[in-house]
């Protein structure tokens, strides 16, 4: 079970990486970015009112919203190329898997290019060998 520290570690740990992962966004293709959702508040309406739209619509389900609004992070650029990026002091294999499921519902609402990505502080090779083999981004966010 995570210790009140850990939760407190990562949560500060997610904040810092928000602006980071903006001023790295063109490594994910994406142009001019902003962020469209974040798990911090910094959520724009126009994404809600979209996803609510493709819920209504019968795009996606009423569950799959619920579940991509549990990412850490999704960017949007000008270029209409999103990234659904999970943020962890610690990623492992759950990272990459939430992140290529939630990227999935995401370009089913939008029908946009959206790539799945990791954020993390110096990530083990062999994750990132994974994460690359799945087709994840792994952005490197010193701690």
């Amino acid at each position: 079970m995570e210790s009140h520290l850990d939760y407190i570690e990562q949560h500060q740990y997610e904040k810092r990486a928000l602006n980071r992962i903006l001023a790295r966004s063109s490594r994910l293709g994406i142009e001019s970015a902003h962020i469209a959702f974040s798990q911090a508040g910094q959520s724009r309406q126009d994404f809600h009112d979209a996803m609510a739209g493709a819920v209504q619509s019968g795009v996606i389900s009423q569950d799959e919203y619920d579940d991509l609004t549990e990412t850490d992070l999704i960017v949007r650029g000008r270029n209409r190329h999103h990234a659904v990026v999970e943020i962890s002091l610690g990623p492992d294999g759950d990272d990459i898997t939430r992140s290529l499921r939630r990227s999935e519902i995401l370009q089913k609402a939008t029908g946009e290019h959206v790539s799945a990505a990791i954020a993390a502080p110096d990530p083990h090779p062999a994750l990132a060998r994974d994460a690359e083999a799945r087709n994840v981004h792994v952005v490197d966010i010193p701690a």
